[in-house]
């Protein structure tokens, strides 16, 4: 069984990809039941979360994404 704060460090550790939706110009983690929902026509992958934010998409409320970023970046 993993244990929460290991799941927690795995998944600040993330680093791609994301997946985003061209009808809502929404990119989430792969993981997300949000994703789940969006239609294989309508899938974007990305690299990475600049990469998203390039081309027009905002993270997700479900997953916050982009919290996994800030959490990465004020460690230490």
């Amino acid at each position: 069984m993993i244990q929460p704060a290991a799941a927690e460090t795995a998944a600040q550790a993330y680093d791609g990809p994301f997946h985003g939706s061209r009808t809502t110009h929404i990119f989430c983690l792969p993981t997300c039941r949000y994703d789940r929902r969006v239609q294989e026509k309508n899938r974007m992958v990305f690299e990475s979360m600049a990469d998203a934010r390039a081309a027009g998409y905002r993270a997700c409320k479900v997953c916050h994404p982009a919290g996994q970023e800030q959490a990465s970046t004020t460690v230490g």
